[in-house]
């Protein structure tokens, strides 16, 4: 079941930001002054890091294909941006 705070979520229903290899500046620029940043971010926090590339609460995933380094790198992300918005 999806959280109901992705309902309000600015990328909601607009797959084609995540569909432009270009969009990814949009796409973090969207998720910064998204209403449920938080919320997203602790998403990210209790559930792990996506394997898909894509952008999260402002923080760029890209594939990892079980890098994990790159998990790493994603979490140390997800950790900091979670701190700049009280998480």
């Amino acid at each position: 079941m999806t959280p109901y705070w992705r309902d309000s979520a600015k990328c909601a229903g607009r797959s084609e930001i995540w569909e432009d290899p270009d969009g990814q500046d949009y796409a973090v620029a969207l998720c910064h002054r998204c209403p449920v940043r938080r919320e997203c971010l602790q998403d990210m926090l209790a559930h792990g890091v996506p394997c898909s590339s894509q952008v999260r609460g402002g923080v760029v995933i890209r594939r990892s294909d079980g890098d994990a380094a790159e998990r790493k790198r994603v979490m140390r992300a997800v950790r900091r941006a979670a701190q700049e918005v009280g998480v």
